[in-house]
């Protein structure tokens, strides 16, 4: 039932919206203090190496930080800036042309940082990992409020001190921390899985794609060839990404795949196709020699090269095992490249019968089923987790406490 001012009865107007008439806005000065780190002069080796624990920026994607890789000596802590902070502090990027700026952590491990972090330091006033939660939902908004978004801008404490942000009764902030932390250890337990389904497979990739370990019923032998002699060796062309779309429709249906690695190399969507079921690899820059089988009708980039089978072959089985041994021919002078006539005169020992290819094949596509079902369950998760955190942060939902 609403109030005059069409508020939701027990809710209250705010500068952040609308929330819980006993939540309250408030400045994270007002009730933590912000520090930052530093780092130990790397000209003095007895600064480092030492028993205490040193967290870059870049360790910030571990998200919850139970150990890191640094270390500096008790003469490295006191000849520099960095301090040790206690655990269960809510860390924050500083810096970074990347995803660092804004990004969110939470130390179960007392440590120091370097000064591209800063700390929320715990106190008895309010739950370190709720306000974890809160800043890690604040991702975008911090990377606006730091200068020149897009390239080298920067937080600061001064920024973050000044921050406003809602803040439940201490009891209701335990429980929305606890909610949520439940659902972070069941999406972490997955990625514990697929990384170990991974390994599995990697293993087996290793054992199958030599020849070390044979399946039952093949003995023949396997034979050498070049990739030219499998496959017709061509590339892809030049494709303006304002000429494709983000998502399918029924006319821009088919993927386009570019050098880049983030959505499976996926750059949008076009009205026509240039290749259907066959390999690519990326022919310049950081991912060059990584290798993808591609399935149905697609269009790549000019920076894609294509492998079309002609043969007969199973292209599942031997993308793999070109996959294992291409990146070893890229040249490293300049930018990186693995060129059309480098990739035609490779070498590669494949099973001479087209059955065993395919058995190998289904194995490692089995493999690959587990680890998909995997990662959907996870995906799953953290779109459950984007809605609990929206509507608990926000006060839409209440849980009860003692």
């Amino acid at each position: 039932m609403a109030n005059n001012n069409n508020l939701p009865q027990g809710y209250k107007q705010t500068e952040l919206g609308i929330i819980p008439e006993d939540w309250e806005v408030k400045q994270i000065s007002d009730f933590t203090s912000v520090v930052t780190g530093g780092t130990p002069s790397t000209q003095h080796a007895e600064y480092w190496g030492g028993d205490i624990r040193w967290m870059n920026s870049g360790e910030l994607n571990l998200k919850f930080v139970y150990d890191v890789e640094g270390r500096i000596t008790e003469e490295g802590l006191n000849n520099s800036s960095t301090h040790i902070i206690p655990a269960k502090c809510v860390l924050v990027g500083l810096a970074g042309q990347g995803k660092t700026r804004g990004t969110a952590a939470y130390n179960l491990v007392s440590l120091c940082t370097n000064q591209s972090i800063a700390a929320f330091l715990p106190t008895d006033t309010h739950s370190s990992l709720y306000l974890y939660y809160v800043i890690d939902s604040l991702y975008d908004y911090l990377r606006l409020l730091s200068s020149g978004d897009g390239g080298r801008g920067g937080l600061n404490k001064q920024i973050l001190s000044s921050l406003n942000i809602v803040l439940p009764p201490l009891p209701e902030q335990k429980a929305i921390a606890e909610a949520l932390s439940d659902v972070d250890d069941l999406i972490t337990a997955l990625d514990k899985k697929i990384a170990k389904k991974r390994l599995v497979k990697q293993g087996a990739m290793q054992e199958l794609l030599t020849g070390k370990k044979r399946l039952p019923g093949f003995k023949e032998e396997w034979e050498e060839k070049k990739v030219k002699d499998i496959f017709k060796v061509t590339r892809g062309y030049v494709l303006s990404t304002n000429k494709t779309v983000e998502r399918p429709d029924g006319y821009y249906k088919y993927p386009v795949y570019s050098s880049q690695t983030q959505n499976n190399g996926i750059m949008g969507y076009y009205s026509e196709y240039l290749f259907n079921d066959a390999i690519t690899w990326t022919t310049d820059g950081a991912n060059a020699g990584e290798v993808n089988l591609r399935r149905g009708k697609f269009y790549c980039t000019n920076v894609c090269g294509v492998l079309i089978n002609e043969e007969g072959y199973s292209n599942d089985c031997i993308a793999s095992i070109i996959n294992m041994v291409a990146k070893s021919y890229v040249s490293y002078i300049g930018n990186p490249k693995l060129m059309n006539n480098v990739m035609a005169e490779i070498n590669i020992c494949i099973p001479s019968s087209i059955e065993e290819q395919q058995a190998i094949a289904t194995i490692l596509s089995d493999m690959d089923k587990e680890i998909a079902d995997l990662e959907a369950q996870r995906d799953k998760y953290l779109l459950l987790k984007s809605g609990m955190m929206q509507k608990l942060l926000t006060g839409q939902i209440r849980l009860k406490t003692e």
